[in-house]
């Protein structure tokens, strides 16, 4: 197995992710379990140091939690930290690291028009209806220019109704690259040469937000 270009660019990366991670979490949790959420999509490679240099530095264990919210359980006390990709709505609630960014690229199902291009522009996607995951998407109409926005096929509040939507051809779906390492057999992913980049956070409370967590306790 071989990294793709994403995957090279993230493992130059980790050594200074990894220090910016490793400080956050430690800002945020003192117990023997660290309930870390996600969307849709965690980075494997940023996901596997994580776990391994967290337990390994504090003794403790993280307990991956996927949520299908907006930051991953975070604001409701499910998790205790998340990494996402976008930027969610803090106010005086959470605390967001920005650990990178990342190229976007465009997923369409084998039979799109688009499928058989390795590579387009931002301004092409506006002859093109979106599949828009509007909970925990990092993409909308509005990615592009006034004037040249596309129209939405669909609306989904999951990532998997989101994806079987693409494969099903009912739109284009725009996401971060390293969708790029789980290949689906009916998604054919194309590279976007001028789309703004999606940054890849971490989000944890500013203060103890909910009384459930035993994590606050301490």
């Amino acid at each position: 197995m071989s990294l793709t270009e994403a995957g090279h660019r993230l493992h130059a990366e980790m050594g200074s992710l990894l220090p910016q991670v490793d400080s956050a979490l430690r800002s945020v949790s003192s117990q023997r379990t660290l309930r870390l959420g996600f969307t849709w999509l965690l980075p494997s490679g940023l996901a596997r140091h994580l776990i391994t240099q967290f337990e390994q530095a504090t003794g403790g264990r993280v307990e991956l939690v996927r949520r299908d919210e907006r930051t991953a359980g975070v604001a409701t006390g499910h998790t205790d930290a998340a990494v996402l990709y976008g930027t969610p709505p803090s106010g005086d609630r959470l605390r967001i690291v920005e650990l990178g960014a990342e190229e976007r690229v465009a997923a369409v199902g084998f039979r799109h028009p688009l499928a058989r291009r390795r590579r387009l522009h931002g301004a092409e996607l506006a002859d093109h209806a979106l599949v828009v995951n509007k909970l925990s998407g990092t993409v909308g109409p509005t990615m592009c220019p006034a004037g040249a926005r596309p129209e939405v096929a669909v609306t989904c509040r999951t990532y998997d109704e989101w994806i079987e939507m693409v494969a099903a051809d009912r739109g284009v779906g725009v996401l971060p690259e390293s969708a790029r390492t789980h290949p689906l057999p009916d998604v054919r992913y194309i590279a976007i040469a001028d789309a703004p980049t999606v940054p890849l956070v971490l989000v944890h409370p500013a203060r103890a937000p909910h009384p459930s967590p035993t994590i606050w306790s301490a």
